[in-house]
């Protein structure tokens, strides 16, 4: 899970990295049927295994899925507004609801919950989250992500280094270290090549 391997590296690498999270919402458009796939719950065991801290538990293909992943994003980029702590707390909170709880987090109710469970002003949010500014915000978000990686192909997490470079997929954590440590000059070999025929 790229966002947790991520939120370690911010730890480890505290008053010298700054995350900027963007949105990417994989579902926009509310379907009401929507069920998950056979592929999705494979990624997902494949995940238990690679990641300490973030308990999984898959679903069955043909479960119900989220209607729509916008609300959650919604939900966590007006968690902002309370601060970046309240905010880490909530993303993860969306995280563990979603992989380890299998909670339906496109529901107000859900979402709302998970806000008093991460300690946020629960009433502030529900406020904000019917604020269209912030699906706004994340629908232009993901314009400028299809505008500006393109080339790279669908997933998520899409990690950008200083405008730099984009890391694709959840990778292990170490390509996001030796990234970091590149950018910061503290890694001056680096652990992957890119070749460019011509």
């Amino acid at each position: 899970m790229g966002a947790l391997r991520l939120h370690k590296l911010e730890e480890e690498f505290a008053g010298q990295i700054k995350l900027a999270w963007k949105s990417y919402p994989l579902a926009i458009d509310e379907k009401k049927d929507r069920r998950y796939g056979s592929k999705s719950g494979l990624s997902w065991l494949r995940a238990m295994e690679e990641e300490e801290g973030l308990t999984f538990r898959p679903h069955q293909a043909g479960d119900p899925a989220p209607t729509s992943s916008l609300p959650a994003q919604v939900a966590a980029k007006a968690a902002l507004e309370q601060g970046y702590d309240a905010f880490k707390r909530y993303h993860m909170k969306l995280f563990e609801a979603h992989f380890g709880r299998l909670l339906d987090i496109s529901n107000k109710q859900v979402l709302l919950g998970l806000a008093q469970e991460a300690g946020l002003d629960v009433e502030r949010l529900g406020r904000e989250m019917d604020d269209p500014r912030w699906t706004q915000l994340v629908l232009a978000e993901k314009v400028e992500g299809d505008r500006d990686y393109k080339d790279w192909g669908p997933g998520v997490p899409l990690a950008v280094f200083g405008n730099q470079f984009p890391v694709l997929g959840a990778v292990p954590i170490e390509m996001y270290r030796h990234a970091v440590k590149r950018l910061l000059g503290t890694d001056p070999k680096p652990r992957w090549a890119v070749t460019v025929e011509q």
